[in-house]
């Protein structure tokens, strides 16, 4: 699963780009690809509207992650909590937080381990 972690005002959210949130950019924007367009072009008020909306997803998708973890999460801001709580100076840091939570795990890693704990590789 892809998650990030991100600072607001001292408390620390789960970013998760979840089946869910790649689904609702997808309804959104037409193509999930079209997401850091989304964020870059235009105003910055409508800059800050799609930020603000991917971030919201995202937020709501690390709680839910986070509590099928077994965590307590604090909960996640909706869309006019981060327009109540910040401001356009915080624009380009939450830009980086969105693009860092859609491009984290791009590289899959597995572990795995031998059934059979005597197996040696190559035999």
């Amino acid at each position: 699963m892809r998650t990030t972690k991100l600072n607001l005002g001292g408390t620390e959210y789960t970013l998760c780009f979840s089946a869910r949130v790649v689904r609702d950019c997808t309804e959104r924007y037409g193509d999930v690809n079209k997401v850091f367009d989304a964020m870059s072009e235009g105003e910055q008020h409508q800059q800050l509207d799609e930020v603000f909306w991917l971030l919201s997803r995202l937020m709501a998708a690390g709680e839910r992650y986070d509590r099928h973890m077994g965590l307590n999460p604090p909960p996640a801001l909706t869309f006019d909590d981060l327009y109540d709580t910040l401001d356009i100076n915080d624009l380009t840091g939450l830009q980086t937080a969105v693009v860092n939570s859609v491009v984290s795990g791009q590289q899959q890693s597995v572990k795995a381990r031998p059934k059979n704990s005597e197996a040696t590789p190559g035999k």
